[in-house]
């Protein structure tokens, strides 16, 4: 009896050890789904957003900062939500996007996180924000943002 549970245990430490390893190589959903900016029942432009991990959230969060080393120090909301949605857009959507200088110029911007600002609904932008947490691990539900 004793060695049946040595080997229990045994197979019990493989297989948690096993589905660390499984854990830790999907902890990032490799999902990017495309996001439709619709107006008026119009495709205005789409983008594809990623998960973002956990240093990605913080960097959004560290350049979101109002009053930045104070103690008043505190997150914009707006800043974080727009910083999440210009970070999670793959690199080369963001070259057609969010990287555009004449809209930049036209804008008054300085930064791809501006534009999404100057460009996405507050709607918009909670949705998306929406599904970039869901890839991320954070929500359960974001099949009404995506669609194929």
């Amino acid at each position: 009896m004793a060695k049946a549970n040595e080997i229990n245990e045994e197979q019990f430490e493989q297989d948690f050890v096993a589905g660390m390893l499984e854990a830790a190589k999907t902890r990032i959903n490799p999902e990017t789904p495309t996001i439709k900016i619709i107006r008026d029942e119009k495709v205005l432009f789409t983008f594809r957003v990623r998960a973002l991990d956990e240093d990605e959230w913080q960097s959004c969060r560290r350049k979101s900062l109002m009053n930045r080393g104070k103690p008043t120090e505190e997150v914009n909301n707006a800043r974080f939500i727009n910083q999440v949605i210009y970070e999670a857009t793959l690199e080369e959507d963001k070259e057609k996007t969010w990287k555009v200088k004449q809209l930049w110029k036209q804008f008054g911007v300085v930064t791809g996180s501006e534009l999404v600002g100057k460009i996405l609904s507050v709607g918009e932008k909670n949705k998306i924000f929406e599904v970039i947490s869901n890839l991320s691990g954070y929500y359960d539900d974001y099949e009404d943002m995506v669609k194929n």
